[in-house]
C-alpha cells in the first residue's frame, strides 16, 4: 500500500488529484448547470425540456461525488478501511430510500433528484470525518 509505505507521497498525490478535480469539475459543473435547457432541448427535444432542472440538481452531484471519490471512497481502500465504507454505504441506503418516499411523490424526478444528491453528500461528509481522524488529513 502507498499510503503506508510513503506516506509523504501519498499526501502529495492526494493534493494533486484534488487540484485536477477542481480544475475539471468546477468548469464542468457549472457549465452544465448553465447550458442544461440547451442540453436537454438539443439531445431529447422540447418534450423534455423540464428536465432540465433535473439536470442542474445533478450537476452539484458531479463537485460531491468527484471529491468525495478521491477523499472517501479511494483513500478508504487504500488505507484498508473499506469496512467502514460498507456501513456508511448501508446506512445511506436506507436514508436515500426514505428521501426518495418522502419527496417523489411531491417533486416527481426532482425530488429523485435531490435524494441522491443528499445521500452522496452524507456519504461524503461521513466517510470524510472517519478517514480525515484515522489519517490525520489536513484539508486546506
Amino acid at each position: 500500500m502507498y499510503y503506508k509505505s510513503l506516506e509523504e507521497g501519498f499526501y502529495k498525490l492526494v493534493k494533486k488529484g484534488m487540484q485536477i478535480a477542481a480544475f475539471l469539475d468546477f468548469p464542468a459543473a457549472v457549465g452544465l448547470y448553465l447550458l442544461a435547457p440547451e442540453t436537454i432541448r438539443i439531445l431529447y427535444g422540447e418534450a423534455f425540456l423540464p428536465a432540465a432542472q433535473t439536470l442542474r440538481y445533478f450537476c452539484i452531484m458531479i463537485l460531491i461525488h468527484s471529491f468525495g471519490n478521491l477523499l472517501c471512497y479511494q483513500m478508504m481502500i487504500c488505507s484498508g478501511n473499506e469496512n467502514k465504507m460498507v456501513v456508511i454505504l448501508g446506512i445511506a441506503a436506507g436514508l436515500n430510500v426514505i428521501l426518495n418516499s418522502l419527496l417523489i411523490p411531491r417533486l416527481n424526478q426532482n425530488g429523485a433528484a435531490i435524494a441522491s444528491v443528499c445521500t452522496e453528500l452524507v456519504i461524503n461528509i461521513a466517510g470524510g470525518i472517519y478517514i480525515g481522524k484515522k489519517l490525520k488529513l489536513q484539508y486546506e
